[in-house]
């Protein structure tokens, strides 16, 4: 925080309402932040900050279905990710962008996506983020049982974390096969951000795993009012683990929820 990111005061001020945005992970909010981070970097044409997060505003559009053009989005996603490094080879939310980029499910580049997040942390011996979505990519790598002491130390470094470390947390512990406190870890992710979906796939496995398939049925039903295909097909083409055994055993608890197939 006490790095200097923007010589634009304008520019740091839409940086910054841009960021409000981003935190919403919506629809709306997903493309006012894409206007925001845009006029930020036209105002400060070496603002890596702000390039950074239009990077992960791109991403997140395709992976959510909120563009018509996903693919011209996920290609801008790299070449914008990739940019805010080569202005700032220092900041370590820029590593952490391409990280987080590299791990998802439309490229799969899992160990580039370690690299640049050990890189993240490296830099920032004290980044929550950082190790929290590097414990992330190591869930998807397979490695859950490590993954589960960056995770801690994630969320010791920042005690007031955000939805999505709860999230983490329970794809740890479903992978681990503790699936009661997956279940509950997933629910209180929802708890505070219920128009995200991802974390709706994850307890509808957990529910399947544990049996209970009329909670399942609730879940598959608040996801298709997020507006979010419901289908063993759909899930399985988002799913960002690369793991043979771990998509497998993410698979089972799909099914037995009785999803369909799709």
């Amino acid at each position: 925080m006490a790095r200097h990111i923007s010589n634009n005061p304008e520019a740091y001020d839409l940086y910054l309402k841009g960021l409000q945005q981003e935190s919403y992970f919506t629809k709306e909010g997903n493309k006012a932040s894409l206007r925001l981070f845009k006029n930020a970097t036209e105002l400060d044409p070496s603002f890596a900050a702000a390039y950074s997060h239009l990077a992960q505003a791109y991403s997140l559009g395709a992976e959510n279905r909120w563009t018509k053009t996903p693919d011209e989005f996920k290609r801008l996603a790299v070449v914008t990710a990739k940019k805010a490094i080569q202005l700032d080879d220092e900041l370590p939310y820029a590593y952490w962008s391409m990280g987080r980029i590299y791990s998802r499910s439309y490229l799969a580049e899992l160990e580039k996506a370690k690299s640049a997040l050990e890189k993240s942390v490296a830099l920032n011996s004290n980044y929550a983020d950082g190790y929290l979505f590097l414990a992330l990519t190591l869930i998807y790598l397979g490695q859950a049982e490590k993954a589960l002491g960056y995770i801690e130390k994630a969320m010791r470094l920042n005690p007031h974390f955000p939805f999505w470390y709860l999230h983490a947390l329970g794809a740890a512990q479903y992978f681990l096969s503790n699936f009661e406190a997956a279940a509950k870890s997933f629910r209180k992710s929802i708890e505070r951000n219920p128009a995200v979906p991802w974390m709706h796939r994850y307890l509808i496995a957990s529910y399947g795993q544990l049996g209970m398939t009329d909670d399942a049925e609730w879940q598959i039903t608040e996801l298709e009012t997020l507006g979010q295909r419901a289908t063993i097909k759909e899930f399985m083409k988002k799913v960002n683990v690369q793991d043979s055994l771990y998509r497998k055993f993410f698979l089972e608890g799909l099914r037995k929820a009785g999803l369909p197939e799709g």
